[in-house]
């Protein structure tokens, strides 16, 4: 998620960053994730995207999507 923030939103806030990726990834959720989560591999199509970058999150088994609240306390570490 922090790379997600820093390849595809750097000029933003960490606020910013928070929410739009918690928009992200509720998008990803409610749409493409229904059928990405079959596949064995990150879907082609994806490569070098915020879907990307949200297949990783999602596919690794954490809680997803997170909350903006989670999402700030990520961003603003590192």
């Amino acid at each position: 998620l922090r790379e997600l923030a820093e390849r595809h939103l750097p000029d933003l806030s960490v606020t910013a960053q928070a929410r739009r990726i918690h928009e992200l990834s509720a998008h990803y959720d409610r749409t493409a994730w229904r059928f990405d989560r079959a596949q064995d591999w990150m879907p082609p199509a994806n490569d070098g995207t915020a879907d990307e970058l949200l297949w990783r999150a999602f596919n690794s088994g954490a809680p997803m999507p997170i909350s903006e609240r989670q999402l700030r306390h990520i961003l603003g570490r590192g």
